[in-house]
């Protein structure tokens, strides 16, 4: 799942208490306690907008699935390139 927050509470509410500078240390807690929530699920995010960008480009996923999901396509990869390729009529 991914998805992209363009609006951060967080740094609302720092800029309303004159204190943006301490935006970033949310951005590390998230960081701390999500990025080791469970050995099966990986998160992170290239972009934060406590850190000076536009977006938090959130991304979760499941660390089995996303390897299931890659070894079907390589299954149906190799089957697709097994079928004989179809001749073009002009």
């Amino acid at each position: 799942m991914r998805f992209d927050m363009v609006k951060c509470p967080y740094q609302d509410k720092c800029l309303l208490y004159r204190c943006p500078e301490i935006v970033k240390g949310f951005c590390d807690a998230d960081d701390i306690c999500y990025g080791h929530m469970h050995p099966k699920i990986s998160w992170d995010r290239t972009k934060t907008i406590g850190r000076g960008d536009g977006v938090c480009d959130f991304r979760v996923h499941i660390k089995e699935m996303a390897q299931h999901f890659m070894l079907v396509c390589q299954i149906m990869t190799t089957a697709i390139d097994t079928v004989p390729k179809a001749r073009l009529c002009h």
